[in-house]
């Protein structure tokens, strides 16, 4: 999705904005690793409001445990804490 500016005033932008949200396109979305060891990852990105409500989904691999959540959220941010993945990094997709 290309985002508008703050002023956008042509309606053909306008409506092809809301058109590519209406088939689920979005900037608000991503991937993070999870390094091995850790327990805890910061994820940022501009359209985090303090308000959001990240969804977590496991990328690919195999999976020892799968006890991830978001612990905190802020402006531009989202913190997710997950079991420690000793042997290797592990991949989680997320959304708004």
């Amino acid at each position: 999705m290309i985002p508008l500016g703050h002023n956008e005033t042509r309606l053909r932008e306008v409506i092809r904005a809301i058109n590519q949200l209406i088939r689920g396109l979005s900037n608000a979305k991503g991937s993070v690793t999870l390094r091995a060891g850790e327990t805890t990852t910061i994820v940022t990105h501009e359209n985090i409001a303090p308000d959001s409500a990240p969804v977590l989904t496991a990328g690919p691999g195999t999976w020892s445990s799968l006890a991830l959540r978001v612990s905190a959220v802020a402006a531009g941010s989202f913190t997710i804490t997950h079991a420690s993945e000793a042997a290797s990094d592990r991949v989680v997709h997320w959304h708004l």
